[in-house]
C-alpha cells in the first residue's frame, strides 16, 4: 500500500448530501491529477451527479495494523483509486 493518499468528499450535486469518500494514490500525482483521476471513476460508477471536496493527504505509516489486515474488503478498487460509496 503507498504511505500517502489524497482524500476527498464525494456527495451529490443537487443536494450536497455526502455520499461517501474517495482515496487516490499519491504516486507520482498532485492533488489535481488524482481529483481528476477520482471523477473518471465516479462517472462510470455513479449514476448522479457528483461534486469531489478535497479533504488533504492521509499519511498511512502510523495505521493499526489491525485496519490492513481486516477492514479493505469494504472500499471498492480501481487503481490508483479506492471508494467507500454509502449504500442508499
Amino acid at each position: 500500500m503507498n504511505k500517502n493518499d489524497f482524500v476527498f468528499l464525494v456527495s451529490t450535486s443537487h443536494n450536497n448530501q455526502q455520499i461517501g469518500m474517495a482515496f487516490c494514490s499519491s504516486n507520482g500525482m498532485d492533488k489535481e491529477l488524482a481529483r481528476q483521476e477520482v471523477n473518471r471513476v465516479l462517472k462510470k460508477r455513479l449514476s448522479k451527479k457528483h461534486e469531489v471536496h478535497y479533504l488533504g493527504k492521509l499519511d498511512y505509516r502510523d495505521m493499526d495494523a489491525s485496519i490492513s489486515n481486516h477492514s479493505l474488503s469494504t472500499f471498492e478498487k480501481y487503481p490508483p483509486v479506492w471508494l467507500w460509496i454509502k449504500e442508499e
